[in-house]
């Protein structure tokens, strides 16, 4: 079973717009927020734990409309769904399909904390609808109380929050129960309790379940809606017993709901009624298909949302270009643009020679681009490639004499003896465009003999790739080399005949896959470099049964337009200095730094370091196909380039490896340690549960570890005002002191 990712909504940023949401992003990144020294400065302020600065602290208007203030500064996160259309936070821009199926209880009145505290505890481990049914348990700016809970399966938000609240005792707050609330982000040290539940998706069978429990009575997928009986608590394992049969309606039809993998199932013939049409059941990838405009009830009980269907869509490409680009684009079809846009740059850069650009960084860097189009089955990746031929015209026909040179002397050395002298390999032995299918020995080979040119390939299939393996994935370590200045890559052999080089790895190309291909490619090098050092386009999807797109002319009059600008390339030598793309770089490298230190997205930070390096020489390469001259279009044509890139990354690959950050964070992180020294000197349980769950230990094991603690000497319980403590183990309703592992160093007697 896949592991199933923890995702939430929320605006890290300090002084955000409460009307904007980052949709989807993983708990790493509110981790990372709640660790956030200013936000633990901020808290201590609102809750006088601080002094403000500029506030008279006797003036209790002015310090009450400061802590007012304060509170607007802090970061929020969505309670109820974790995708939000454009990001924009509205109950109607709340995607049904992302609905968390949990909710938050704010606990407002500072007398009702204690109680509630202890009563979610309680509740939690009784045997009731709400047993397991605790996620997270947290002090909110105020010092007050927010207690997050799984909804019950059948329960809607507003029954969930009325049922809980009567059962703890504690007030109902109805301004809870809408779609879009979101509370307050509060520090690290404010967190009580969470479970490894807390916003976390839910296995599909569960999600499929709850769905349907909340379509037999009427309601949406995600609970909306008037039911048309009254909700009836029973045995969570029986949706069944949860909701009644759907009553025939006004629209005259019966709901009939199936599994994700039989999409046609999802929805009944729709009878003869005011719309009088039947619907037709689409594919898992779009559920807006599988029910009539006009219907209130959505017939997509169990369908996931498509990733892709809810993504914003990549930025779009500025309307006016560079001339060579719009030269090289003018007879693609619009929808395949940006992809040959980014297609462009290797076999072009592949034209210089011991040319050199001079980065921010004062790093030296050739002009390395590597570019990997990754788009559905079917979607015209073969775009990119009468581009592509005509740039490489040229370099081609070099290849093909030195290919007949290279023939030529095979053939002899064939027909000669082995006693017989052999004329040496031919020297000046250029080719430039390799095979997809060569070795690692015979790419070392042609490397050496390319005489600092650079190589290049165009391959229909990244795993075509795999001919460089060699020992050890080296092809990976190849799209590292060609990427980094000064590289050495080669191979020694004893025997006679054997390739034995050292070489610098210059080397360009072109690859196109499907993205499911592309993303299990490069599944094990998530953050081993070679993703970061590719510049990464796609091709959107286009509609079922829309028009095939038609492409331009390809004749002479292309060729002699694009003469020139090639021509500019294979002139070039030594280290340009281009002012205006160095300038665009370092502007370029501060708004990357701004959005990732308001995003707090370490992913993007590292993606972005590189792709501005890859922004930069593809100016500095238009720069000098341009006769060494600099457009205005050049301006905003690389700023879409580097967005666009990134885009594609976080796209494809930043789910990907937040994964993969997080099984690394979580694998041999510390040592043991003495969870008693941890805890302060009065501790209650749920502070255990909080440090038992945070080196990955069972809650359920919390009664046991005080049972032995008392019974050692190690603690004693601290009855409550008018208990002889002698009731027995009710812990959830006592404090315990430490006798031992005491923080002022004593060891006190029971």
């Amino acid at each position: 079973m896949a592991i199933k990712q923890q995702v939430m909504a929320l605006n890290p940023a300090r002084k955000g717009n409460m009307g904007r949401l980052n949709s989807s992003q993983p708990l790493y990144v509110y981790d990372t927020l709640i660790a956030q020294p200013w936000l633990k400065g901020v808290i201590a302020q609102i809750r006088g734990e601080k002094a403000i600065p500029g506030v008279d602290a006797g003036d209790e208007k002015a310090v009450k409309k400061a802590k007012e203030g304060l509170k607007r500064q802090l970061p929020i996160r969505a309670i109820h769904y974790s995708k939000f259309r454009n990001n924009h936070r509205s109950s109607e821009d709340a995607v049904p399909e992302s609905f968390l199926f949990q909710t938050t209880i704010d606990v407002d009145d500072v007398d009702y904390v204690d109680a509630a505290l202890e009563k979610a505890r309680e509740l939690n481990c009784s045997n009731t609808i709400w047993k397991g049914k605790l996620l997270h348990l947290e002090y909110s700016a105020r010092k007050k109380l927010h207690i997050d809970i799984r909804l019950p399966m059948g329960m809607t938000i507003e029954e969930t929050q009325k049922a809980y609240c009567e059962a703890a005792g504690i007030p109902y707050d109805k301004s809870c129960i809408t779609p879009e609330r979101i509370i307050f982000i509060t520090d690290k040290d404010s967190e009580i309790y969470r479970s490894k539940e807390w916003y976390r998706v839910l296995p599909d069978e569960e999600i499929q379940a709850r769905r349907e429990a909340f379509l037999k009575r009427g309601l949406t997928i995600d609970g909306k809606g008037t039911a048309r009986y009254s909700l009836l608590a029973g045995d969570c394992k029986s949706p069944g017993r949860l909701a009644g049969d759907f009553l025939s309606g006004q629209y005259g039809y019966s709901l009939l709901a199936g599994d994700c993998k039989s999409p046609g199932r999802l929805a009944g013939d729709f009878l003869s009624g005011q719309n009088g049409y039947s619907s037709l059941a689409g594919d898992c990838k779009s559920p807006g298909r599988l029910a009539g405009a006009n219907l209130n009830v959505q017939s997509n009980a169990c369908v996931q949302s498509s990733e892709d269907e809810d993504y914003p869509a990549p930025p779009p490409m500025p309307k006016k270009l560079p001339k060579l680009v719009e030269l090289l684009i003018s007879k693609t079809p619009e929808i395949y643009q940006p992809a040959v846009a980014c297609a462009i740059f290797p076999p072009l850069a592949t034209h210089l020679w011991r040319t050199k650009f001079r980065y921010i960084d004062n790093v030296e860097h050739e002009a390395t681009l590597m570019t990997c189009l990754l788009a559905g089955t079917g979607a015209g990746k073969s775009c990119v490639q009468k581009p592509i031929d005509f740039i490489m015209e040229d370099i081609r026909k070099r290849d093909a004499e030195n290919l007949k040179r290279e023939k030529e002397w095979k053939e002899e050395m064939m027909r000669k003896g082995a006693n017989k002298d052999k004329r040496k390999r031919p020297e000046n032995l250029i080719i430039q465009e390799i095979d997809a299918d060569m070795t690692n020995p015979a790419f070392v080979m042609r490397t050496a003999e390319a005489k600092e040119h650079f190589l290049y390939t165009s391959l229909n299939e990244i795993d075509q790739f795999d001919a460089l393996r060699g020992i050890g994935n080296q092809q990976f370590r190849i799209m590292c080399l060609a990427f980094d200045p000064s590289n050495k890559f080669g191979q020694s052999r004893v025997g006679i005949q054997s390739v034995t080089e050292r070489v610098c790895v210059r080397f360009n190309w072109n690859a196109s896959t499907t993205i499911d291909k592309g993303q299990r490619y490069f599944a094990k090098v998530l953050t081993d470099g070679p993703l970061s050092r590719i510049n990464f386009c796609t091709i959107p999807e286009r509609e079922i049964g829309e028009d095939i797109p038609i492409y331009g002319t390809y004749d002479d009059e292309f060729r002699k337009s694009l003469k020139p600008y090639i021509e500019n390339l294979c002139m070039a030598s030594g280290l340009v200095e281009c002012q205006e793309a160095y300038d665009l770089a370092v502007v370029l490298k501060n708004e990357n730094a701004e959005f990732a230190r308001t995003s707090q997205n370490r992913i993007f930070e590292n993606f972005s370091f590189r792709a501005n390096v890859i922004a930069y020489l593809k100016a500095c390469v238009l720069y000098v196909a341009n006769g060494y001259r600099w457009e205005p279009e050049m301006d905003d044509f690389i700023r879409w380039s580097e967005r666009y890139d990134l885009y594609c990354k976080m796209r494809f690959f930043g789910d990907m490896i937040a994964r993969e950050n997080s099984a690394g964070e979580k694998s041999s992180k510390r040592g043991p340690e003495n969870l008693l020294q941890l805890l302060p000197d009065i501790f209650t349980m749920p502070q255990l549960d909080a440090i038992r769950m945070e080196h990955g230990l069972n809650a359920k094991g919390t009664r046991n570890v005080i049972k032995q603690w008392i019974y050692r000497g190690y603690i004693e319980r601290i009855s409550p005002s008018g208990e002889d403590g002698k009731s027995g183990y009710g812990y959830s309703s006592y404090s315990f002191k430490k006798l031992k592992y005491r923080h002022d160093g004593l060891v006190l007697e029971a």
